[in-house]
């Protein structure tokens, strides 16, 4: 209705639950939630339809209590599942909950120690606390630190994950929370709205798309219905008739919609990135 693709919808699932001091979901792999998020990777997986499979992805939200962390989470998780090497980055100082959830399987030192450099890479990511999947986590930041998620060193260190892993996700603060969201954007080539049933509304999704259209033309956007009644073989139908612009079962005369070509952040000239800094020592060892 509002012209974009709808991923996926989630039903409640207790299994997919992100809970304090409980570690990681258990994402139980025959459940609807788990159905629903292979649902979600199928669709970011369509480069005949989008020009290019999306490597850097930010999950954000138009207000807060929309599920998007844990849906962050319970995506890289699919993603890992699937044998993609997957890093799921907590870019999110004002409600950071990945650290108190995960417990002590988590490095000390997060993306805040990171990006004041007082910590190396190496140090903050908690590497493969499941298969494939690894977290870097917020840190000891607050919404009072200095404004990093806008400065150059994010997209260097994008770049230098992406040579350790496939699939990277960005857990962003809501929209009407913060404008983190909206600084890291340019830096990706997807994004995922996260909606909740029966709480964001019509125009709080309006407002949403219209600060994201700004920031990232260039974005592949989809949204995914947090708390859905639908099966997931129903969000799987209205996800195919979303994205495709088919309607099933159809007439025979099929009209594919044309090719959307998305460019890339990261290509063959990225490295040169350093040359752009004035400081000669290396972000990581």
């Amino acid at each position: 209705d509002l012209g974009i693709p709808t991923l996926g919808g989630i039903p409640k699932d207790s299994s997919a639950a992100l809970t304090k001091g409980r570690g990681l979901p258990l994402l139980a792999p025959n459940g609807k939630a788990a159905e629903a998020f292979r649902t979600i990777k199928t669709s970011m997986c369509m480069p005949e339809r989008y020009g290019s499979e999306s490597k850097l992805i930010l999950v954000t939200s138009p207000c807060g209590n929309e599920g998007k962390s844990t849906c962050a989470l319970d995506l890289g998780m699919t993603f890992a599942r699937h044998g993609e090497k997957t890093l799921v980055i907590e870019a999110n100082f004002h409600n950071p909950v990945l650290q108190k959830s995960i417990g002590t399987k988590v490095a000390s030192g997060g993306l805040f120690e990171l990006l004041a450099g007082r910590a190396e890479l190496a140090e903050c990511i908690s590497a493969e606390i499941s298969p494939n999947l690894s977290i870097l986590h917020a840190g000891n930041g607050d919404a009072s630190s200095p404004d990093f998620l806008g400065q150059q060193i994010v997209q260097t260190l994008l770049y230098e994950a992406s040579t350790y892993f496939d699939r990277i996700i960005l857990d962003t603060p809501a929209l009407d929370q913060s404008s983190d969201a909206l600084a890291l954007i340019r830096h990706m080539q997807a994004a995922v709205l996260v909606l909740r049933k029966g709480k964001t509304t019509r125009d709080d999704i309006q407002r949403a798309l219209t600060r994201v259209r700004m920031a990232g033309p260039h974005l592949f956007l989809g949204t995914v219905v947090n708390f859905s009644k639908d099966t997931p073989l129903q969000a799987s139908s209205r996800q195919f008739e979303n994205a495709t612009g088919l309607v099933l079962p159809a007439a025979l005369n099929l009209h594919l919609p044309e090719r959307q070509n998305t460019p890339r952040l990261i290509d063959q000239h990225t490295p040169q990135m350093a040359d752009q800094s004035t400081d000669d020592s290396p972000l990581f060892s």
